[in-house]
């Protein structure tokens, strides 16, 4: 068995074709926002806009998420431009899908390139 990365790093180079590899969002671009997808529940989990899958599982159970304002099942998909509103009891937070990780886990300080929080006026 081998590690995601080791085919990642790969793919890149045959679809860029440099030695250097480019970052995430320039693969996106490459391969088309509607190919890069994942589910709902894994996305808000490896982003880490939520802590634990559980946690995004609930808050899906009890219609709190939604997708481009259409409340959603743990099972959506959620592609690159889509925006994701998260309501919790006292506030709602809104994000805007940049990226679509391609590991289960990502570094705290990578969040932002992946998701960017949209601030309400």
């Amino acid at each position: 068995k081998g590690h995601v990365g080791d085919i990642s790093t790969v793919i890149r180079v045959a679809l860029t074709i440099k030695h250097n590899t480019t970052d995430l969002y320039e693969l996106t671009q490459v391969l088309g926002a509607e190919t890069v997808e994942d589910r709902i529940d894994k996305f808000l989990n490896a982003t880490n806009i939520l802590k634990r899958r559980s946690m995004a599982k609930d808050l899906l159970e009890n219609h709190l998420v939604s997708i481009n304002g259409d409340i959603i099942k743990a099972s959506k998909n959620v592609k690159v431009g889509d925006i994701i509103e998260i309501r919790f009891l006292e506030y709602s937070k809104k994000y805007e899908v940049l990226m679509i990780p391609i590991t289960k886990t990502l570094p705290k300080n990578q969040k932002q390139e992946y998701v960017k929080e949209i601030k309400d006026n």
